[in-house]
């Protein structure tokens, strides 16, 4: 090589440097070897003279290459910025400072895209869809994650999305699972969010559901917030399933925001499952624990295989609000649970446009009582009491009474109902021969003499010629009381007939009372009867009082 060619050679390598510092904005040129190297005495190769030339012809290479490098670098997407370069397949450790890439792009796009496969570019319309600081991406068949963030830090986060814009999103996910958690621990969450004024979880769904929490040990979804969690969807606003003890669905509102809400056009607002309770919502002193709202469909939905369906725990408002086309509130349990539970100043709350509350389908009954625990612990009657009612509450004691508030007051004017000491409801019927003394049916055909008693019975409705039956369950099972008329016919001397409950055989009083022979009398009375719907009809008076008697019933007490 002649020492013009290296002169050339010499002016080429410093163009390429210049180069390198133009493109990289001054950072590091590739290393160089001494300039006294770069001298060339002719020397063949071999020689020390040659070495300088082989030297010279490196340098040009590496400037070249780097040169190319830099170039490439900077016609892309990202610039690494000072202090903390970013050099790919090494590590970095940065105490100070940050790496930067900035994506500037007028279409969308992404600053740093990071993929495990090959087959993913950026016309990619999932990719395209929104500009990104950073994409993760899957496109191998066998490993799916594209962004994965894990923690070992007491208190840690795997992933953190912080958005701070009036309708930011601090993490969303979207695709057939938009998000999936899973919680591995006995006492861990899947989900939390928390929410200054927005919301702490939000799902949106236009085919299924919103949001999707399953949990074998604590809770599947859990939000805190003004909205603790909220979830749209044609079928399910937010579904919870709490596969050991945990809850399926739980919420918290610290002010005036909601638990849970759940909006849903054709299915259910709010559907929760767990072997305990299936929707769990509590709030403070103006919120609302649980609220489900459906235009045709049930605003919330529970289901327990032990406990709650649907439990609202409220400190001074609702516990459960549930508004639906054809449901504001449902709860289904198994055989021991509880579909719908509510605690708080006003347990379940219900309006309606025809019928604020309604039960049908019950398998035992519509609607059962437990008797209030009055502040002291009493159980006792409401009237009384020492507390404050309102007019309209409806109340059962310990003994089964069932009483009805008339007047508002400390404590109140109250009604009895009814209760295992009253009659029931009164049933007037057509009057019927129950007994005749005077007839071969039921026997015996005789007069009662004074200090005898006879067992009648009054069931069965006879003829007033023979005593046959006419009309079996004249007077039902569970009949407490009659009406009717006792007459006596044929009487003998001065007396009295006594007719109490089957199996009672004091004589405190005096059903009818004749005073000579040959009289004919009634007397209309109410009777009280035993379990059997049978009277102990006793006769008083004189040696040789006696009489024949006849009952007759003109409704019944059930």
């Amino acid at each position: 090589m002649s020492q013009t060619e290296i002169e050339q050679l010499r002016d080429r390598i410093t163009q390429l440097e210049a180069a390198i510092a133009d493109l990289t904005g001054g950072a590091r040129r590739p290393a160089q070897p001494p300039a006294a190297e770069l001298v060339d005495s002719g020397a063949p190769d071999g020689t020390p003279e040659g070495a300088s030339r082989r030297h010279l012809l490196r340098a040009a290479a590496a400037a070249a290459g780097a040169a190319a490098i830099a170039s490439v670098a900077t016609s892309g997407e990202a610039h690494a910025v000072d202090p903390n370069d970013l050099e790919l397949g090494a590590g970095l450790q940065v105490t100070s400072g940050h790496t930067e890439a900035n994506y500037s792009g007028t279409t969308p796009g992404a600053a740093f895209l990071f993929q495990v496969g090959t087959t993913l570019a950026p016309t990619n319309s999932a990719f395209m869809l929104h500009s990104s600081a950073l994409v993760g991406a899957s496109t191998h068949g066998t490993h799916w994650t594209g962004v994965l963030g894990y923690s070992e830090a007491g208190g840690g986060r795997g992933v953190c999305g912080a958005a701070t814009g009036s309708s930011s999103i601090g993490v969303r996910g979207e695709g057939p699972t938009g998000v999936d958690a899973v919680s591995t621990t006995s006492t861990g969450t899947a989900i939390i969010g928390a929410a200054d004024g927005g919301y702490g979880v939000r799902g949106t769904s236009v085919s299924s559901i919103g949001v999707v929490g399953n949990s074998s040990g604590s809770t599947g979804v859990y939000g805190s917030g003004t909205i603790g969690v909220r979830g749209e969807g044609a079928t399910e606003g937010v579904h919870g399933e709490g596969l050991g003890v945990g809850n399926g669905v739980q919420g918290n509102a610290a002010g005036a925001g909601y638990g849970v809400v759940g909006t849903s056009a054709s299915g259910a607002g709010v559907h929760g499952t767990g072997l305990t309770v299936g929707v769990l919502g509590m709030c403070g002193t103006t919120g609302t624990g649980v609220e489900g709202r459906s235009t045709d469909g049930v605003g919330t939905f529970g289901t327990s295989t032990s406990t709650y369906g649907v439990a609202g725990i409220s400190i001074d408002q609702i516990g459960v609000y549930g508004e639906g086309a054809v449901g504001g509130v449902q709860g289904n349990a198994g055989s021991t649970g509880t579909g719908v539970s509510g605690d708080g100043r006003v347990g379940v709350a219900a309006t309606g446009s025809d019928y604020a509350f309604a039960v049908t389908g019950a398998g035992r009954s519509g609607l059962r009582l437990s008797a209030a625990t009055h502040t002291s612990g009493m159980r006792a009657a409401p009237s009384l009491r020492t507390d404050t009612h309102d007019v309209g509450e409806l109340d059962m004691d310990a003994n089964g009474d069932l009483w009805w508030c008339v007047a508002a007051g400390t404590p109140g004017t109250w009604r009895k109902l009814s209760g295992p000491s009253s009659a029931g409801a009164f049933h007037a019927v057509t009057p019927g021969r129950v007994y005749d003394s005077r007839v071969a049916t039921p026997g015996p055909i005789a007069p009662l003499a004074a200090g005898a008693e006879r067992t009648v019975s009054v069931r069965d409705r006879r003829s007033t010629v023979d005593g046959s039956v006419t009309l079996a369950d004249f007077v039902p099972a569970g009949a407490t009381a009659i009406a009717a008329n006792v007459t006596v016919v044929d009487t003998v001397g001065a007396g009295f007939l006594t007719a109490n409950p089957g199996g009672v055989h004091d004589v405190n009083a005096a059903t009818i009372n004749w005073s000579a022979s040959g009289q004919i009398l009634n007397n209309g009375v109410i009777l009280t009867l035993d379990a059997g719907r049978e009277l102990n009809v006793i006769a008083g008076g004189g040696t040789g009082t006696a009489t024949h008697f006849v009952i007759d019933v003109t409704g019944y007490y059930r």
